[in-house]
C-alpha cells in the first residue's frame, strides 16, 4: 500500500500564477472564489499601478499580500480611461483591520436585533468588521468590482464612517424588481427582506446614482419625514427615467420596522 503524500503548502509563485489568470484589468478590484480555501466569493483582487493585491476574507483562510506586476503603456491608458468615466471605477481595498464579520458577537446581535440576520446569512460576503473603531461595515459592491465600505459604530459614538472617497450607493439585492430608496445602509438590509434596498447614504440623489436606478421597474421613495421636500426632489429625478415610481411618508424610519410591515406597504 503506497504512503499518501504530504501536504505542501503553494508556493508564491503557484498563488501568483492563478492570480494572473483570474485577468483582472488595471484600476479594478473585484471579488472571486478563493484559489487558496476554495470559498465562495470571499477573494478580494485589485491590479493597482504595477501592483496586484489580494485578500481572502474566510475567517479559516485569511490569505492577503501584493506582489509587483508590469505597469505598461496600455495600463496607464486604461487607468487615465477610468478616471474619465467615474469614480466607481476607483479601486477600493480594505484596511486591515477589517475582519470577517463572525468574529464579532456584537455585530452579529446588532443584526439580529434590527431584524437582518438571514439577509446577511445569504449574503455574508456583504458584511465585515472593524476591529480598530467596532463597527459592523457595509461593503459596496456593483457589478463584481468592491468600490467601497460602509461602517456603522456599535458603541455610541461617530455612528457612520465611509471609508472610501466613492459617491456609489449601497444596494442590498432581493428576489424582486422593486427598489425601496433609504438613507442608511441598515435601513437598506432590512428592506431586502422583501424588496431591493437603495442606500443613498445621506438624503442627497447625486447624478452617479441613476444609473443604478434605471435596472429597477419600480422605486418608493422612503426616506425620514423630516426629509419629505427632499423626496419630493427625488421622486422628480427618478420619474423621468423610470416612470413607476412613489413616495412613502414614514411615520418613523424603516430600520425599526419588520418584514411584514415591508410586505404590505410596498
Amino acid at each position: 500500500m503506497s504512503k499518501a503524500k504530504p501536504h505542501t503548502a503553494p508556493t508564491m509563485s503557484s498563488i501568483l500564477s492563478k492570480l494572473q489568470e483570474l485577468n483582472v484589468e488595471e484600476g479594478v478590484s473585484k471579488r472571486f472564489d478563493c484559489v487558496l480555501c476554495g470559498k465562495k466569493n470571499t477573494l478580494s483582487v485589485t491590479k493597482k499601478r504595477g501592483k496586484l493585491l489580494w485578500n481572502c476574507f474566510s475567517a479559516s483562510c485569511n490569505t492577503r499580500g501584493n506582489v509587483g506586476v508590469d505597469f505598461s503603456k496600455d495600463d496607464l491608458v486604461k487607468e487615465i480611461e477610468n478616471k474619465d468615466k467615474g469614480e466607481e471605477l476607483k479601486p477600493f481595498i480594505f484596511p486591515d483591520y477589517c475582519v470577517n464579520v463572525d468574529r464579532s458577537d456584537k455585530a452579529i446581535k446588532f443584526m439580529k436585533h434590527f431584524g437582518f440576520y438571514d439577509v446577511y446569512m445569504a449574503n455574508p460576503n456583504y458584511f465585515m468588521y472593524d476591529v480598530k473603531g467596532d463597527r459592523l461595515v457595509f461593503v459596496v459592491e456593483h457589478d463584481g468590482v468592491v468600490s467601497g465600505a460602509v461602517g456603522r459604530s456599535l458603541r455610541g459614538d461617530m455612528k457612520w464612517l465611509r471609508y472610501d472617497s466613492n459617491h456609489a450607493p449601497f444596494i442590498m439585492k432581493a428576489n424582486s424588481d422593486t427598489a425601496i430608496i433609504v438613507e442608511d445602509c441598515v435601513s437598506a438590509c432590512v428592506v431586502a427582506q422583501c424588496h431591493n434596498g437603495f442606500a443613498l447614504l445621506g438624503t442627497n440623489l447625486l447624478t452617479e446614482h441613476i444609473k443604478y436606478l434605471k435596472g429597477f421597474n419600480k422605486i418608493w421613495v422612503a426616506l425620514d419625514r423630516d426629509a419629505t421636500s427632499k423626496s419630493l426632489d427625488i421622486q422628480r429625478k427618478i420619474a423621468i427615467h423610470v416612470p413607476d415610481c412613489y413616495i412613502k411618508i414614514l411615520d418613523r424610519d424603516l430600520k425599526y420596522e419588520d418584514k411584514e410591515f415591508i410586505k404590505n406597504n410596498f
